[in-house]
């Protein structure tokens, strides 16, 4: 797998093994996604682990999907913990609708020292098109770099209920997401839309990001908690934190500067208020 050819199919078959995926350094093309589907409660979760950010690169040239997917299928039948960690996924072709990474219903599910550069679409998404049922629990994303992506670096909810698999409303409950010394930049939406309970978000660096840095957003029926600390926001479009509904947020240690203001002038650091995006 050495990017000069599409390693899409070897990758799909070593990840049907239900083993650890590690990949080698080089570059790896993808021309379609990889994904690791499970229906079994607390089946084990997809590994894959390269050597290393910028070591093992893949090529992300997936349309209309993200390139990397891990997902239940099943109602209420989460996969049981799992990882990707140490690549980079960028793209030669920027293919249209595309993402670095899905999850969908997964629990205790790690992504660690990942770099998403340059998607069409959001760098990170967390599906939930089952309510509750298939919600991530547990997701965490460390020490992780999301840059110059077309919708949002991560985007802790896509998609609203599918009847076809089981949901009447539009409702999210993912819990217990941790955010920790991740680096947003220059997202085009903002970097990080959070919805879900018991959010933690700890040292994470959010800079020029033209629509704002953390957008906490309503689930359809349910606010949003979060507790952040140590973050810091500087030269993001306005606001900067825009809380649209939340039962509690709670921040401390937070710094927000506009050290050029030229570039995004009349910017706001915190706006609170109930407006419900789709």
């Amino acid at each position: 797998m050495s990017g000069l050819s599409d390693s899409s199919a070897c990758l799909l078959w070593q990840a049907a093994g239900r083993s650890a995926v590690v990949l080698p350094p080089g570059t790896i093309v993808l021309t379609r996604p990889l994904v690791f589907n499970t229906s079994d409660q607390w089946a084990p979760g997809l590994k894959l682990e390269g050597a290393g950010v910028g070591v093992t690169v893949l090529d992300n040239r997936v349309e209309n999907s993200a390139a990397v997917i891990a997902r239940s299928v099943a109602k209420y039948h989460f996969q049981l913990g799992g990882w990707i960690r140490d690549l980079t996924i960028n793209t030669s072709t920027h293919p249209l609708n595309s993402s670095g990474i899905e999850v969908e219903g997964v629990y205790n599910f790690v992504v660690d020292s990942v770099w998403i550069d340059g998607m069409s679409g959001d760098g990170m998404v967390n599906t939930n098109l089952m309510m509750d049922g298939d919600a991530a629990i547990e997701l965490q994303v460390l020490n992780s770099w999301f840059l110059n992506n077309k919708g949002h670096g991560f985007n802790s909810h896509f998609g609203f209920c599918n009847n076809s698999r089981g949901c009447t409303t539009p409702n999210v409950q993912s819990s217990f997401a941790t955010f920790k010394n991740n680096y947003f930049s220059s997202n085009q939406k903002p970097a990080l839309r959070y919805m879900g309970l018991n959010g933690v978000l700890e040292g994470n660096g959010f800079t020029t990001n033209p629509a704002g840095g953390l957008l906490i957003d309503y689930s359809g029926s349910n606010n949003a908690q979060i507790t952040a600390t140590a973050n810091s926001f500087e030269n993001n479009g306005s606001p900067a934190i825009d809380i649209r509904s939340a039962i509690g947020a709670h921040f401390t240690e937070t710094e927000i500067a506009q050290s050029v203001p030229q570039e995004f002038p009349s910017t706001m650091g915190i706006a609170v208020g109930t407006q419900v995006l789709d």
